[in-house]
């Protein structure tokens, strides 16, 4: 979970905007649902790493709460771009992201310590795994998941805090897609990079959930 300071009072109204409206993400790599207005899908472009060339895309669906917002995952899957012989490996690797549940709820809230608002995320990830290659990772699962929420994180709030500063003024907000290229992000973090928090942004701990 993490905290990012703000510095808006109407900091709910940021959070809760609909999904066509969330300029920090790559506009190239998003594709507007024409079922819902809450429901987008994302492609990290296609990345080569090992023997696998394969293209991670992600189905996102984002609900209005009464102060900000959940972004839930409904759907993760590799699509092979390799040969018969990685798409046995890569149809394993979706056997077990069809169990995958991620949720991130974004909310406005009261600092603690009395510095002002901030924007709250806490994400919650969760599956049984009981198929494909996920299936016999046993306890090494959660730092997988930690070692990869890690590196994504800071190039999201990095991002979230560019988006908001412009819509805080006023401003607009397509220039703080120029550096949210999808594609190079995931590539970087294959590769093993982490990404430095942005300043105001506190991380909590993280805990089990029963």
């Amino acid at each position: 979970m993490t905290l990012l300071r703000v510095s808006r009072a109407f900091t709910v109204d940021y959070v809760a905007l609909p999904a066509k409206e969330y300029a920090l993400l790559d506009p190239s790599a998003v594709t507007r649902s024409d079922a819902s207005e809450r429901t987008f899908t994302v492609s990290a472009g296609r990345q080569k790493f090992a023997f696998l060339d394969v293209e991670p895309v992600g189905t996102i669906e984002v609900s209005a709460t009464e102060d900000g917002c959940v972004q839930s995952l409904v759907d993760a899957r590799m699509v092979n771009f390799g040969s018969e012989r990685s798409g046995a490996v890569v149809e394993a690797v979706n056997a077990s992201l069809r169990d995958l549940r991620l949720r991130n709820a974004v909310t406005a809230t009261s600092g603690s310590d009395g510095e002002g608002d901030a924007i709250k995320c806490r994400i919650d990830v969760r599956g049984e795994f009981t198929e494909g290659v996920f299936a016999r990772a046993g306890g090494s699962m959660n730092a997988i998941v930690g070692f990869s929420l890690r590196a994504v994180m800071p190039w999201f709030l990095t991002r979230l805090a560019e988006d908001y500063a412009k819509w805080a003024r006023d401003e607009p907000r397509t220039s703080a897609m120029e550096k949210a290229n999808l594609a190079t992000v995931a590539a970087k973090i294959l590769a093993g990079s982490r990404g430095k928090l942005p300043e105001g942004v506190r991380e909590c701990e993280i805990v089990d959930s029963v």
